[in-house]
């Protein structure tokens, strides 16, 4: 069975352009530049994804991943809690 996955990607800057890699667990999901105005926008990922029921880890990493953070987290149409380190359960 398939799940939608939308999170959304802070970052605290945007000079220069930084760069991340959006993971699940270990899958790599995405990866950009974020090179939109940060103080007035976001990036609203949509992720197509398989997952077990328990827990995952959504996570960023990248030589700019200190300037982003992670907001929002919906999973199936319902909102998860993320902990700080990016774990939450299905």
């Amino acid at each position: 069975m398939e799940d939608l996955l939308y999170v959304e990607v802070h970052s605290n800057r945007n000079e220069p352009a930084p760069m991340y890699r959006l993971y699940l667990d270990t899958d790599l999901l995405t990866e950009r530049d974020f090179i939109w105005d940060y103080s007035k926008t976001w990036v609203r990922e949509l992720c197509t994804v398989a997952i077990a029921e328990g827990e995952h880890k959504i996570w960023i990493s990248g030589p700019d991943s200190q300037c982003f953070e992670l907001k929002n987290a919906v999973l199936n149409g319902e909102p998860v809690e993320l902990a700080a380190n990016g774990v939450f359960k299905k």
